[in-house]
């Protein structure tokens, strides 16, 4: 979309449902709009005219501004959006600052946010990841459900629909069951009568024959294979090393579900405040070792997979589906001890012992520092950070198995110089305050990042 404000008109005045908003500064760029299409969200295009300066184009994104409701006419939002525009005929790179204001018809805030009707509980997984083509993950998940009739839910009729998220999953659709389980213990099979793939929003419906009862509980449960992607560093994905005594390519698997790619491990309700309990098993060849949030509880031996052993973790205490983490490698682990109640480790590449001292020990430092500091205490049995090899971030904080850059983990010996080890502090400082600033308290949504990178503290 295009915002000509010298021209006062937006799309070159192609459609009534846009006007340029009357500003008097010429700095100021802004819409007035009666109705949107999603496809209008994201990059936007201002042009300005900055006294006898000539036009230049500006691109900045246009960022949600609503809550989760239906808005009345006429209510008016203010967003204040910064951006940089290149005034290269000023011979300088600047910050100007745009309002854009919306005029909200009654319509859903935000098409691709869940139908509030079913809220999870509980969700007992189980991932088994295969380091070889065609580099799936074989999965099973059961989802525990309360129905809650005055929900909002829009248009839309779900009083018989299941809406979970899914990306890029294949459902064994014979295997699905949902379960109506009445407060009496009676357990009934529902009647499912077909299914829908809204591949836009990432939902996958399951359709009923018959409605659900207010405060009732009920249980998704399916079969899937779900990708182990390699060369896309989101949801379930393999990473690689060379492993330095033998001279081999080693293969990793890791998850990295923030923002909104859980879905692509397992069905869920994937949105931040739709928190949950979480059972976790996961499947590991012999040579390799598994972690996730919790402890490992169990390991059984898979059957029908010879080399395979399926490890079984404790249950989570209540958290975000963005949190959880996996992960499986041939990695070794050293550990510290700091408390009574729980123990810091790092999972690393075998030839990296000599390596993360320094990650370990202001790991467990920062870990009951934080707990003195806040007098909350962690509330997990464990603390892993695990460094690896290919990954996007600086760290990520999953509730009890933080994720790293291996460089921000790994420091070589005569090799390291004073700012590479402040880094490793400062990033480790950073993710365990996360432990508290994210996954104990937590946004109700993503507008509300700050909740979690706000820099109001820092270790």
């Amino acid at each position: 979309m295009v915002v000509d404000q010298s021209a006062q008109q937006v799309n070159g005045g192609s459609d009534p449902n846009y006007s340029v908003l009357d500003s008097a500064d010429p700095n100021e760029c802004g819409v007035v709009i009666a109705a949107s299409a999603q496809e209008h969200l994201g990059q936007w295009e201002c042009l300005l005219n900055e006294g006898q300066t000539p036009s230049i184009t500006g691109v900045f994104q246009l960022l949600e501004a609503v809550e989760d409701s239906f808005l009345k006419e006429g209510i008016r939002w203010e967003i204040l959006i910064s951006v940089y525009i290149d005034l290269t005929l000023l011979g300088k790179l600047t910050y100007i600052y745009y309002y854009v204001y919306y005029v909200c018809q009654y319509k859903r805030a935000n098409v691709f946010r869940l139908p509030r009707h079913l809220v999870p509980s509980h969700y007992d997984i189980s991932l088994i990841p295969i380091f070889e083509d065609p580099y799936v993950a074989y999965g099973h998940t059961d989802i525990d459900l309360t129905y809650d009739s005055g929900a909002d839910t829009g248009a839309d009729d779900y009083t018989q629909t299941v809406v979970l998220h899914a990306k890029n999953l294949n459902f064994d659709l014979d295997t699905l069951t949902v379960l109506d389980t009445a407060p009496d213990g009676v357990i009934t099979a529902m009647d499912v009568v077909g299914f829908e793939f809204d591949y836009e929003r990432e939902f996958f419906k399951i359709i009923l024959g018959t409605a659900f009862s207010d405060g009732g509980s009920y249980t998704v449960s399916t079969n899937y294979t779900s990708n182990l992607n390699v060369g896309d560093l989101r949801g379930f994905y393999t990473s690689t090393y060379e492993d330095e005594a033998s001279g081999q390519e080693e293969t990793l698997a890791v998850t990295q579900f923030e923002a909104v790619d859980a879905r692509r491990a397992f069905p869920c309700l994937d949105e931040p405040d739709l928190k949950a309990i979480f059972k976790v098993s996961l499947g590991r060849p012999l040579s390799m070792m598994a972690a996730s949030n919790m402890p490992i509880e169990s390991t059984d031996l898979i059957g029908d997979m010879d080399g395979f052993v399926m490890e079984h973790f404790v249950e989570s205490k209540i958290m975000s589906t963005y949190l959880v983490a996996l992960f499986v490698g041939d990695y070794d682990v050293k550990t510290t001890n700091m408390s009574d109640r729980w123990e810091v480790s790092v999972l690393h590449q075998p030839s990296q012992a000599d390596q993360i001292g320094l990650a370990l020990e202001s790991g467990a430092i920062m870990l009951a520092g934080y707990e003195d500091y806040f007098d909350i205490l962690y509330p997990l049995p464990k603390l892993d950070m695990v460094a690896i090899p290919d990954f996007y971030y600086g760290g990520m904080e999953n509730w009890g198995l933080i994720t790293y850059a291996e460089i921000y983990l790994s420091l070589v010996e005569g090799d390291s110089s004073t700012f590479d080890e402040a880094s490793v502090v400062e990033v480790v400082a950073h993710e365990i305050a996360h432990q508290w600033f994210g996954d104990l308290v937590t946004m109700k949504w993503w507008e509300d990042l700050w909740l979690n990178e706000g820099r109001f503290f820092k270790g």
